[in-house]
C-alpha cells in the first residue's frame, strides 16, 4: 500500500513539474518589468524592484496580450534582438514572439537602435511611451513581419526623425500611429517620416510633425500592394516639411484615403501630393475634408505630379471634395478645394402683366398676390354693379 501511494505521489510531482515548465515557457504574468540598466534576468519581473534585464526574458514570463514595462537606456543592451558588433540588428534572432504591449515607464525607455520583428510574427504589437533617439527607429523590410500583423504606435517621441522613423515594407493587416511627435534632423531631405507601403488599414491621427525644413515629407502612402489600402489621416499638425501627405498608389486596387482636420504649416511643395506613379492608373479615391487648414507659408493645397511620359495625374478622377465644395484647377498641376459656386435656380418665378392667372408656371405669380386679387375683384364687382344698375334704369 505504501509503495502504491509513493508511486502516485511521484507521478503527481512529475506532472506538477511539467506544468510549471510549460507555464514558464508560455508566460503567465499580465505585466513584466524590465530595466535595461539595473535589471537582472534571474529575477521574476513582477515589480520594478525585481525587473529583468532583457526583452527575451520578459517574453518568457509575460502572457499573450500582456504588457512589458521598460525603463532604462537600451544603448548597451540588445533589447529587440541579437546585434552584431556594430550595434545593428543581426538576422534571425528577434525577441518579440507574441502579441504584447511594450511601454516606457518610470524614467522612460530610450531606444537608439530601432526595432526588428521576426518574419513569422502575425500578432498585435503596441509600442507606447517610448523615446526613439536614433534616426532609424521602426523599419520593417520585405523579410520582416507577416501579413496579419497589427502595429500600434502610441504617444511615442521620435527625437531624431530622419530615415525610417516608421517604415513598413511588407504587407501588414494594420498600422496605427497616434499621439506621437516627430522632430526632423539634418539628412532627411529625401525621407518620409511615416511610410507604410503595403498596410491594408492605416490610421494616422493626432500626431505632430516638426520637420524644421529638413524633411521631404511627413506621410507617404503606398507603392503598390496585393490588396487595397484604406487610410485615415486626421487631426495632425504637419509643420516644416516639403510634402504633407504623398500618395503613390499605382496598382489599380481602388485604395481609399480620407484626409481631414489637419493643419499644414510652412509646407513648401504641397499639403497633398499625388505622386507621378498614379498618372498611369488613377483608381484611388481621396476624400479631402473641409476641416483641413493651410497655415504659415503653405500655399499649395493639392498638387498632381507628372509621370515620366509627361502626363499629369488626373486629380479630378481621384480627389472628392466635401459636400458644398468643389475641386478647382488652379493650373500647372495645382488644385484647391473651395466652396461650390452658387448657381441661380431655373425654377424661378416673376410677375407678368400680360396674364391674370395665379398658377405657378413660369411667367405667372408663384403665389396669389392679395393686393392684385382685391383690385381684380373690386374691378369685376364695379363693372357688374354698373351693368345691373344701368339695366334697372331702363
Amino acid at each position: 500500500m505504501k509503495k502504491w501511494i509513493a508511486t502516485v505521489l511521484a507521478l503527481v510531482l512529475a506532472l506538477g513539474l511539467c506544468s510549471v515548465s510549460w507555464a514558464a515557457e508560455t508566460g503567465t504574468l499580465d505585466t513584466v518589468f524590465v530595466n535595461t540598466t539595473s535589471g537582472d534576468d534571474t529575477k521574476d519581473g513582477t515589480t520594478s524592484e525585481n525587473a529583468v534585464k532583457s526583452l527575451k526574458k520578459a517574453m518568457e514570463l509575460v502572457k499573450e496580450s500582456g504588457t512589458v514595462k521598460v525603463e532604462g537606456q537600451t544603448t548597451a543592451n540588445p533589447f529587440w534582438g541579437d546585434q552584431s558588433t556594430d550595434k545593428t540588428i543581426a538576422g534571425g534572432h528577434y525577441y518579440v514572439t507574441k502579441s504584447v504591449t511594450i511601454e516606457g515607464t518610470g524614467n522612460g525607455m530610450h531606444d537608439i537602435h530601432g526595432i526588428a520583428l521576426p518574419s513569422d510574427f502575425n500578432g498585435k504589437l503596441t509600442l507606447r511611451n517610448i523615446d526613439f533617439d536614433g534616426t532609424a527607429a521602426i523599419g520593417i523590410y520585405d523579410n520582416g513581419i507577416g501579413s496579419q500583423a497589427e502595429l500600434v504606435i502610441e504617444n511615442c517621441r521620435f527625437n531624431k526623425a530622419g530615415s525610417n522613423c516608421v517604415f513598413i515594407a511588407p504587407e501588414v493587416k494594420s498600422l496605427t500611429v497616434t499621439g506621437c511627435t516627430f522632430t526632423g534632423v539634418d539628412g532627411a531631405s529625401t525621407q518620409y517620416l511615416i511610410w507604410p507601403k503595403l498596410a491594408k488599414e492605416v490610421t494616422i491621427t493626432n500626431n505632430t510633425f516638426n520637420g524644421g525644413g529638413k524633411v521631404k515629407g511627413a506621410i507617404h502612402l503606398g507603392d503598390g500592394g496585393a490588396e487595397a489600402m484604406n487610410a485615415t489621416i486626421t487631426d495632425n499638425k504637419i509643420n516644416g516639411v516639403a510634402r504633407g501627405v504623398t500618395m503613390a498608389f499605382a496598382t489599380g486596387k481602388n485604395d481609399t484615403v480620407s484626409i481631414d482636420n489637419n493643419t499644414f504649416t510652412d509646407v513648401t511643395e504641397g499639403a497633398v501630393v499625388l505622386h507621378e506613379n498614379m498618372a498611369a492608373n488613377p483608381t484611388a479615391k481621396v476624400t479631402y475634408g473641409a476641416g483641413n487648414v493651410l497655415a504659415g507659408t503653405t500655399a499649395k493645397e493639392i498638387v498632381a505630379k507628372k509621370g515620366n511620359n509627361g502626363t499629369a495625374v488626373d486629380a479630378a478622377k481621384i480627389v472628392e471634395a466635401p459636400a458644398g465644395s468643389e475641386l478647382v484647377d488652379n493650373g500647372d498641376g495645382m488644385y484647391s478645394v473651395k466652396p461650390a459656386e452658387q448657381k441661380p435656380s431655373n425654377n424661378y418665378y416673376y410677375y407678368s402683366p400680360s396674364t391674370t392667372t395665379t398658377d405657378t408656371t413660369k411667367g405667372s405669380p408663384k403665389t396669389f398676390d392679395a393686393g392684385v386679387g382685391i383690385y381684380a375683384v373690386t374691378a369685376v364687382l364695379s363693372v357688374t354693379g354698373m351693368a345691373w344698375v344701368g339695366k334697372k334704369r331702363h
